[in-house]
């Protein structure tokens, strides 16, 4: 095994840097996830929901690990309906049913 060749202060060293990556990438994506809530706030949409999860439809293709995936999770949600599916219209297009 690598760390134990390399001996044990080493190993610490590179363990402590693994984790130091691991909360600098927490904090970017909390501060990010931050500046998108403003963001959407700016524009108006203030009623998108924070930190939805839908559950997974394919866990065997989304696995991490040994196991399948149960869930998928997204920062902000905002549902609503388009200008044509207001009007009644069968076509709206696809793309205004995921973007509004």
């Amino acid at each position: 095994m690598y760390l134990a060749s390399v001996g044990r202060d080493d190993a610490s060293k590179f363990v402590n840097n693994v984790n130091r990556y691991g909360e600098w990438s927490k904090k970017v994506g909390e501060e990010g996830e931050a500046v998108a809530g403003r963001f959407l706030r700016l524009v108006g949409w203030g009623a998108a929901q924070q930190g939805v999860e839908f559950p997974c439809a394919r866990p065997e293709a989304h696995k991490r690990g040994d196991s399948g995936r149960k869930t998928h999770g997204i920062d902000y949600l905002l549902a609503c309906k388009i200008a044509a599916e207001r009007r009644g219209r069968a076509e709206s297009g696809g793309i205004g049913k995921i973007f509004c």
